[in-house]
């Protein structure tokens, strides 16, 4: 008798959904979904399901707030989940209900009248134009990386890489527990890496500066005043997009994004990505902290590959701009000094974000040319210069308080390093040391910089530094502290190998070039002229770009080693 009175039950439920539909009284899922590619015309708007009396009234939607201040960002509050309801107990003979079907907000029309569809040609400036002048702004695209553990999470973690893994090196310490976002030495919203392809964005690229600005429009793969290449909306591997898992995501500032990153091409079905600003006129600066490689380990990251110059944001520098939901975004940029913020000529490479002289040639004759206005710290090397009175000094700095802008950091066999160990410094400033075994080394690396800025460049250059180490009485006295220069390449993913470091001459033992018998807060004023180190040649030193210490193998065991203000002068 349970059985019939189950099958009858069953059978009246059948013919109460049959008539349901035939009624159009029910919302199915054809309901929420339609077919965009078959169809011209959106379909009428979906009836709500009727809420049941114990889910909570809706709430009209507040607007999203104006551009966040900057600063630390504010904790994200969830509200509370409402409470459930009791559950109901089901009958034997009832079916189940049928499976929910989630919402997906309306795709923007076509000819939604707020969407840019090409850019005008003066916002397409390129730093390979004849009418380029420093200061001007220049076209980018970006990406960006890292994000907060619970947006990771919801999306796809292995996307999103980490900020304290930098390929810089020079902005976390290190030491075993210490290697994470809590012992970066930058604020999280103002960093960002560079693509590797073009190298006047990418030689000396680490620790430099530029100001950026959002660009609301499609996000292009060519942009020049005769080429708008957009390109298509990106998914995941799953067929998604971001919007697509979820539409009402909120970032830092529980702003949800303004609308779908998609511009659906009028008169086709072509998707391209898309991204709306929070506010064009703010712009924000970012330091490079770390390399967007052309070539990645799985292969070519074509997004790193040019022709538009590429940044990698920072989640929350990204987020400053526009929603996270939007992948990426078009940019305005400029190189600056990272101290005084005033803008450099792009067209000079490292030296100008660096600050320092311009290495050059020309008729045969080495020069070097003054940027940012020059100073007496600073040397040119005057075409046919008869005497030294047409010399004044330059100066590359490498460290002061903390490492210079264009150089990289690496330690071997470390156990820790910390970037700017305060009280350990000249004078009782910072300083960045390392504890390291016999063998080991502190490197600071100014990336492709033999090419154009070559720090070592000039017959008579000299490495000027403070070195610290067990604070002996005298230099005889400390563990065997060596310095070398050399030329050191980054690791080559289509090679699956790092370049063999090129060393220019020998190493030598810095207590044999203590300048003074007085110490300054333990530590020692050490002056290397380049010359001293045995086969280091000037047209070798021309080609190097990198200074180190290392612990002697014959010291009796670990050692901290501290550096602080190092220069190079030629």
């Amino acid at each position: 008798m349970p059985r019939l009175w189950t099958c009858v039950a069953l059978g009246a439920y059948l013919l109460a959904r049959a008539s349901a539909q035939v009624l159009d009284d029910v919302v199915t899922s054809a309901d929420y979904y339609y077919d965009y590619d078959e169809v011209d015309e959106p379909p009428e708007r979906a009836r709500a399901p009727t809420p049941s009396p114990a889910s909570p009234p809706a709430t009209p939607p507040t607007p999203n707030p104006p551009s966040p201040p900057a600063g630390p960002h504010p904790p994200v509050v969830t509200p509370p989940e409402p409470p459930s309801s009791p559950a109901t107990r089901t009958e034997p003979s009832s079916p189940p209900p049928p499976p929910e079907t989630p919402t997906r907000p309306p795709r923007p029309s076509p000819t939604e009248p707020d969407q840019v569809l090409e850019y005008p040609p003066e916002r397409l400036a390129s730093v390979d134009d004849a009418t380029y002048r420093p200061g001007d702004w220049l076209i980018g695209r970006s990406t960006y990386f890292d994000a907060p553990t619970a947006w990771k999470a919801k999306f796809e973690p292995h996307l999103f890489g980490d900020v304290h893994g930098n390929g810089c090196g020079s902005f976390t310490n290190k030491g075993p527990g210490l290697e994470s976002n809590s012992n970066f030495t930058l604020p999280l919203d103002a960093v960002a890496a560079v693509a590797d392809f073009d190298p006047r964005f990418y030689e000396g690229a680490c620790g430099t500066c530029y100001e950026l600005g959002c660009i609301t429009g499609p996000i292009l793969n060519v942009a020049t005043r005769t080429n708008q290449t957009k390109l298509p909306l990106w998914r995941m591997a799953d067929g998604r997009s971001f919007y697509d898992v979820d539409p009402n995501a909120l970032d830092s500032f529980n702003r949800t994004v303004p609308g779908e990153n998609v511009l659906i091409e009028p008169g086709t079905d072509a998707e391209w990505e898309y991204t709306r600003c929070w506010n064009e006129s703010r712009t924000i600066y970012v330091t490079i902290v770390d390399v967007c490689p052309c070539q990645y380990s799985w292969g070519e990251q074509s997004i790193c590959c040019g022709p538009v110059p590429h940044f990698d944001l920072s989640y929350w520098a990204h987020e400053l701009l526009a929603h996270p939901l939007q992948g990426k975004m078009m940019l305005r940029f400029r190189p600056v000094h990272c101290d005084t913020k005033e803008p450099v000529d792009a067209r000079k490479g490292a030296s100008a974000r660096m600050g320092v002289a311009d290495f050059s040639s020309e008729n045969g004759s080495n020069r070097l040319n003054m940027l940012n206005g020059g100073g007496e710290s600073q040397r040119v090397f005057v075409k046919n210069a008869s005497s030294s009175a047409q010399l004044a000094p330059r100066v590359v700095p490498v460290y002061r308080d903390e490492i210079s802008p264009g150089w990289s950091f690496t330690a071997y066999r470390d156990q820790w390093a910390t970037i700017s160990k305060r009280g350990h410094g000249v004078g009782g400033s910072a300083a960045l040391c390392v504890s390291v075994a016999p063998g080991g080394r502190m490197a600071l690396r100014c990336t492709r910089c033999q090419d154009t800025g070559k720090p070592f460049a000039g017959a008579k250059a000299v490495v000027r530094l403070w070195v610290r180490s067990t604070c002996a009485t005298e230099p005889s006295h400390e563990p065997p502290v060596y310095l070398g220069v050399s030329t050191m390449g980054v690791y080559d993913y289509a090679l699956g190998a790092t370049p063999a470091e090129r060393a220019c001459g020998n190493k030598t033992k810095v207590w044999d070039h203590v300048v003074s018998d007085w110490r300054d807060n333990c530590g020692w004023r050490i002056s290397v002229p380049v010359s001293t180190l045995k086969g280091c040649s000037p047209d070798k030193a021309s080609g190097a770009n990198a200074l180190f210490l290392e612990l002697g193998r014959g010291a009796v065991g670990d050692a901290k080693v501290c550096m602080d203000d190092a220069s190079i002068v030629t």
